[in-house]
């Protein structure tokens, strides 16, 4: 479960088939209701950061799928 007020940090790790590596990945979602401060903005950065990758992006939950 979501809460309109939370800002979440995403991290998804998959082995690539063509080279058989692992890809990781890592983005926020941002509850319409949370405020998104350099605090928090530096926090997801500094996590992609810790598993070798850049932050793909902050998306909005309202445009998550259902």
């Amino acid at each position: 479960m979501f809460y309109d007020t939370e800002i979440l940090a995403i991290i998804q790790r998959a082995k690539v088939k063509s080279s058989g590596l692992v890809d990781t990945k890592v983005w926020g979602w941002i509850g319409k209701d949370a405020k998104m401060d350099p605090k928090e903005e530096k926090a997801l950065a500094d996590l992609a950061k810790r598993y070798g990758t850049k932050l793909v992006g902050v998306i909005p939950i309202s445009f998550a799928p259902a």
